[in-house]
């Protein structure tokens, strides 16, 4: 499975890294909305990681949710935002509250 994350924190990022490099996931980090959707056009991904605290993936849940909605989209956040909350209302994405543990990340990324 090829995982991209966007944002993610560098602590995270090596936790993130290391758990699901040891189930065999092939693991892709940006920081930038627009590093990811060139990620997006070039790769095949699977799952898609955001750490969502910036108004610019507001723009990249649209983009993502238009033109890659077979992609598992998981948002972690500590925001609960009107605007957030309606983007997200339509779609088929998991929301995940700050701090989680690994092992509810490995649950949505592989429940069907």
């Amino acid at each position: 499975m090829k995982i991209l994350t966007i944002g993610i924190s560098k602590r995270n990022q090596n936790e993130i890294n290391e758990f699901f490099s040891a189930l065999n996931n092939e693991i892709i980090f940006t920081t930038t909305s627009f590093e990811a959707i060139k990620i997006l056009n070039r790769e095949n991904i699977d799952v898609a990681i955001i750490e969502f605290n910036f108004f610019d993936d507001l723009s990249l849940l649209k983009y993502l949710n238009q033109n890659f909605s077979h992609i598992k989209v998981i948002l972690t956040t500590t925001d609960n935002t009107k605007d957030f909350l309606n983007i997200i209302k339509d779609s088929n994405y998991k929301i995940i509250k700050k701090p989680f543990r690994l092992s509810e990340l490995r649950k949505e990324i592989f429940e069907k």
